[in-house]
């Protein structure tokens, strides 16, 4: 048993495997229905928080598994202060003041649906830092395609890289005319 567990779930050989490499490596589970990934994903949340490789894990889930983590995090680890909003908690007034609690709250875990997770914003200081470097790289990639088409005029491999730029350009523009006084609370 992992510690903090409850002692009246046995963990299968398979899904402590695959929580050991959740916890020291990247990993991709591939599991069919009803092989205990929830169990998985519960146990390796609380494992990296226990061994302190997250500071607060955050479990993105199908609309539909969010009442099964919610059950399973109970029986799992019923002394876990999780945090699973409910359906009034995710709806767009609520959305600033659950923002809140997930970023001020301590918590051993958080588990959001994935719609709603796609709607958390990335901070745009960081985000216009990675568009700038595709930015660098894109022209560097004009430069050889130019520098081995030499001659052949603006080929269409060059002409679809310039548009690609242009529009990186445009969201790195953007990107750099966000209000930073806006008190948008972003994923980081």
């Amino acid at each position: 048993h992992y510690p903090g567990a409850s002692k009246s779930i046995m963990l299968r050989s398979h899904q402590k495997i695959a929580i050991q490499r959740g916890v020291n490596n990247s990993v991709l589970l591939d599991y069919g229905v009803g092989s205990g990934k929830t169990y998985i994903y519960v146990t390796m949340a609380m494992e990296m928080r226990r061994l302190k490789r997250a500071r607060k894990p955050m479990i993105v889930v199908h609309n539909s598994t969010i009442s099964q983590y919610r059950e399973s995090f109970a029986k799992l680890y019923p002394d876990a202060n999780v945090l699973i909003p409910t359906e009034a908690e995710r709806k767009p007034e609520n959305r600033r003041r659950l923002l809140s609690q997930i970023a001020t709250g301590n918590y051993d875990a958080v588990v959001i649906p994935a719609p709603w997770f796609d709607r958390l914003p990335n901070d745009p200081a960081r985000e216009a830092a990675f568009v700038a470097e595709q930015l660098v790289e894109l022209e560097e990639a004009i430069a050889l395609v130019e520098a081995k088409e030499k001659g052949k005029g603006k080929t269409k491999g060059v002409r679809d890289l310039e548009t690609k730029k242009k529009r990186l350009q445009e969201k790195y523009k953007n990107l750099l005319a966000v209000d930073r006084k806006d008190l948008t609370i972003y994923f980081e």
